[in-house]
């Protein structure tokens, strides 16, 4: 019960179907810190000329996402460490509620991993926490703390996040997503 809990809350929290729109409707597609799979299961099943791969290190969750598949042949999740995983050449990545989790070292060596092995013209989609609207960062700041009590967190402004993937030679926009939602989304849309 709870873990259907978890992911209902979270299939209402986040702009997926936003997410989901701004992919290519073709190729090979990564899910960094897939988690359970929803957002991976969402993009599988809008087009089966995706093959999607869903990446996370929590065996739990993997486990779940896993059952998941039912026999599908356009998604896989795999458990690994997101910093140790070998990108293959790739048409688009998505990150979901990720990148605020990751040292700022690991976010730059995340960001160069990736744009190497991203094909040309691939995009690269991090959708996270902005700074403002303020009450907004609050309601997701008190979230975050209530789920991730041991862990320390890395917010950044959106200006700050997009001079950071730029740096990498992407090309950036930034679209707001917190319309509709009580948490300080945004969503990043980064061109190779």
């Amino acid at each position: 019960m709870v873990k259907w809990r978890t992911g209902n809350i979270r299939w209402r929290l986040c702009p997926f179907q936003k997410i989901e729109s701004l992919l290519p409707e073709e190729g090979v597609i990564i899910d960094v810190g897939c988690g359970y799979g929803l957002l991976s299961n969402l993009v599988a099943l809008k087009s089966d000329k995706r093959n999607v791969i869903g990446i996370d290190s929590a065996e739990k969750r993997i486990l779940i996402a896993q059952k998941t598949v039912n026999g599908r042949k356009n998604i896989e999740f795999v458990r690994q460490d997101i910093t140790a995983f070998g990108f293959p050449s790739c048409d688009a990545v998505v990150m979901s509620d990720v990148f605020h989790h990751l040292p700022p070292d690991i976010q730059d060596n995340l960001i160069k991993n990736i744009y190497e092995n991203l094909k040309n013209n691939g995009i690269l989609i991090i959708q996270d926490v902005d700074t403002t609207p303020y009450w907004k960062f609050c309601f997701t700041y008190m979230s975050d703390f209530l789920q991730h009590t041991k862990e320390k967190l890395f917010y950044q402004s959106a200006k700050k996040v997009e001079e950071k993937i730029k740096t990498t030679g992407f090309n950036v926009d930034i679209i707001e997503a917190h319309k509709g939602y009580p948490v300080a989304d945004v969503i990043f849309l980064c061109r190779k």
